[in-house]
């Protein structure tokens, strides 16, 4: 997927070395991203048995807006709840904390700040009413 040409004509795939056979991607979709910009991919180590982790990308949007994307897929077994929220509770801070990734721009959330003004965390939660 990573390589299909009709895909990167529209989308723009956030750079990472992947940890082999299982990992999470990010896609851009061009129209949406300022066009001088270029994406870098960054990486929240999240306590895992399963070799996961967390990825993020700060992204201006044609708004101006800065946006801090992140994906993860975190444990996915039932018994593995207290596992999955120290996973959350790795991937929170970094995502409200870690300086925007340019370091030139103000944040318009809060002025003074070198921080995204906002950020979104999709991914596969393996979150069920039935489990912890």
């Amino acid at each position: 997927m990573l390589r299909c040409e009709s895909l990167q004509r529209h989308y723009l795939s956030v750079p990472l070395d992947h940890n082999g056979y299982y990992d999470v991607a990010i896609w851009l979709r061009r129209a949406c991203i300022a066009p001088d910009h270029t994406p870098d991919a960054r990486v929240v180590e999240i306590p895992s048995y399963m070799g996961r982790r967390c990825l993020y990308t700060d992204v201006t949007v044609r708004s101006g807006w800065r946006v801090r994307l992140a994906t993860v897929h975190l444990e996915s077994t039932g018994s593995q709840g207290p596992v999955r929220k120290a996973q959350l509770d790795a991937i929170f801070p970094a995502l409200k904390g870690e300086p925007w990734s340019s370091g030139a721009e103000q944040s318009k959330s809060t002025p003074g700040l070198l921080l995204p003004d906002i950020a979104v965390l999709t991914g596969d939660f393996n979150l069920c009413a039935c489990s912890e």
